[in-house]
């Protein structure tokens, strides 16, 4: 190849290759990579291919005849020529072109018939499902490929421009092109009221640091908001107002992650949606907190309460979020403060209880009281038995009092018997005394007598 050659194909490149700038109208591209990689099964199509990106996959080729049952169906209820039809579609080409990040590789003429098969096919899908068209449909009839089929018409990556539709007027937008594709028109339906009002914030700081589980032990009170708004969160003493939700895999995961992947690329200062994302990963971190938003009825789930935990928490990976709804921040604020309070535990205050709350701080009163009264039984069980420990020590003394006195009996009858016994030696005694004294005298004058003689025979001899 020569430098001309070359420079032929620089050329080539250069006008092909644009100014770099995004056009106004681009509102459709694909999930990045750092979306994608963490669960790429919800921003595919299950069934039908919309727009340019997943158009040919041999896997979707299924619906392609039906998408031209329904561009017959189309042009005979309307009315209108072929001819008409595509010269609407041909002068939006350079419109749709734009609205996508990524060139289109296809001919303004396959992009042409494109186009108006797959806005035919909206059209009359939607028009049919209003009108009770489907329950004959061949395929369409099944609630479950049905249902499918709308899931696929809100991903991202499955679109046409909302004005792609207005088929030489044939349709209106009721939002004068306010409203960019179905995956924006899903996120302006969840939002329901005028946009909030958004705001720098920090993580660190501004962050809700506590699950539901935790501001439920202080007192905090979970009430089912009445709000059409997903959005609407309030809270104002003890309560804590949410919308209800319906957490049922695969379509409020796929929902919620193609919505935050719209608004990470194409709305990055208003991001609803990762907001309110946000939100539910501070409230569910474990089992616990997901049974309490279950238990009030906050959150309805077909799931177990483990893959509630995880669903929240890798909605939230990876998204970036410059600002936060001002309503969010300052709740937050509201609740880390309550929950900061001593005061404000169940278990000092009861007056913040919830009915179920309430029910169980009266259960663990009685259990309180219970056990109360056990340890009262067994205080005076202890009393009484050392009562009659006394006793039994009592009658052990006195029974040996007793054999002391019994000895004692005993030592007084054998000294009755001795003091008898004196008693009757005495009265011999006394009986015998006078023939013995009488003996006695008798005995001693003879024997005076007798010295007597003695000595007169002495005085005689000398």
């Amino acid at each position: 190849m020569d430098q001309d050659d070359v420079m032929v194909d620089i050329e080539a490149i250069i006008q092909q290759s644009g100014d770099g700038l995004l056009d106004p109208d681009f509102c459709i591209s694909r999930v990045p990579h750092t979306l994608r990689d963490i669960k790429p099964k919800v921003y595919a199509p299950k069934y039908i291919s919309i727009g340019p990106f997943h158009y040919g996959e041999e896997r979707l080729q299924g619906m392609e005849r039906h998408k031209q049952f329904f561009l017959k169906r189309f042009k005979q209820r309307t009315n209108t020529s072929l001819e008409d039809l595509v010269c609407s579609v041909r002068r939006l080409v350079p419109k749709v072109r734009a609205s996508y990040l990524e060139n289109i590789n296809l001919s303004d003429s396959e992009l042409v018939k494109l186009i108006l098969r797959d806005a035919t096919f909206i059209i009359e899908f939607f028009y049919s499902f209003t009108r009770g068209g489907l329950l004959g449909d061949a395929m369409l009839s099944s609630p479950t490929l049905n249902g499918t089929i709308q899931v696929d018409l809100a991903l991202l990556e499955n679109q046409l421009p909302f004005f792609a539709f207005d088929l030489q007027k044939l349709t209106q937008d009721p939002c004068n092109g306010s409203i960019k594709h179905f995956t924006d028109l899903l996120r302006l339906l969840f939002l329901q009221r005028a946009p909030p009002k958004m705001e720098p914030y920090f993580w660190t700081v501004d962050i809700l640091s506590h699950g539901a589980k935790q501001l439920q032990e202080f007192g905090v009170k979970f009430k089912t908001s009445k709000s059409k708004s997903l959005l609407d969160i309030k809270f104002s003493g003890h309560v804590l107002e949410l919308p209800q939700i319906l957490v049922a895999e695969p379509l409020t995961g796929t929902l919620f992650h193609n919505m935050i992947a719209f608004e990470q690329i194409h709305c990055p200062l208003t991001t609803y949606i990762s907001n309110y994302a946000t939100m539910w990963g501070c409230l569910i971190n474990t089992k616990e907190d997901a049974n309490v938003l279950i238990d009030t009825k906050i959150m309805r789930s077909f799931e177990p309460d483990t893959e509630v935990v995880s669903f929240f928490r890798i909605m939230g990976q990876n998204v970036f979020e410059p600002r936060m709804i001002s309503e969010y921040i300052d709740i937050f604020k509201r609740l880390n403060q309550f929950r900061q309070n001593p005061l404000n535990r169940v278990s000092w205050n009861p007056l913040l209880l919830s009915e179920q709350g309430y029910e169980e701080l009266i259960r663990i009163i009685d259990v309180v009281e219970r056990v109360t009264l056990l340890l009262e039984l067994e205080f005076l069980c202890v009393q009484v038995l050392e009562y009659y420990g006394t006793i039994n020590c009592c009658c052990m003394e006195f029974s040996s009092l007793s054999d002391h006195l019994i000895k004692s009996w005993s030592i007084r009858d054998e000294y009755s018997d001795a003091m008898a016994q004196v008693t009757a030696t005495n009265d011999q005694v006394k009986e015998i005394t006078p023939p013995v004294k009488e003996e006695l005298a008798w005995a001693e004058e003879g024997n005076a007598k007798s010295d007597l003689e003695a000595a007169t025979k002495v005085l005689d001899e000398a």
